[in-house]
């Protein structure tokens, strides 16, 4: 009987230390090469508020797929992750998506929640530029009635 135990813990052994390494190592490796990690990555430490509060270059301390926060479906993303940077640490939710044609993800919108505090902040949303952008057309208002008050 103890000896049918110990294959029993054995095994298991075996087995969770497999799947662990499975999960650690090849599993997140398709999630940290992908486009929206590193595009919202490079977005984070170029948004000047969050590397003054965080301190220097912020990098990834911790990426934990098991969190149940991090889903990835065909078209929608949406990941949680620990950043560091000299000074302090924070969550960083970065939201993604992207159509059936296309295989890279586009970045909808980026958060962080600095350590000890209670608010999330948003620093990146693309549905603000797009809509802007979209709006950035000029009237030429002042020269239409310049020019019509000549004629």
């Amino acid at each position: 009987m103890q000896k049918l135990l110990k294959v029993y813990v054995a095994s298991g052994a075996l087995f969770g230390g497999g799947y662990y390494l499975y999960k650690t190592n090849f599993s997140s490796s398709k999630i940290t090469k992908s486009n929206y990690y590193s595009d919202a990555i490079e977005l984070l430490n170029g948004y000047k508020p969050a590397v003054e509060t965080l301190g220097g270059r912020i990098k990834v301390e911790n990426f934990d797929e098991s969190d149940s926060f991090n889903v990835i479906e065909d078209k929608n993303a949406k990941i949680k992750m620990l950043v560091k940077g000299d000074k302090k640490m924070a969550d960083f939710f970065v939201y993604a998506s992207r159509n059936d044609s296309e295989p890279n993800w586009s970045i909808d919108s980026l958060e962080i929640k600095y350590r000890g505090s209670a608010n999330k902040f948003k620093i990146f949303d693309r549905s603000i530029i797009n809509n802007s952008t979209n709006q950035i057309n000029p009237t030429h208002s002042s020269i239409d009635s310049a020019a019509s008050s000549k004629s």
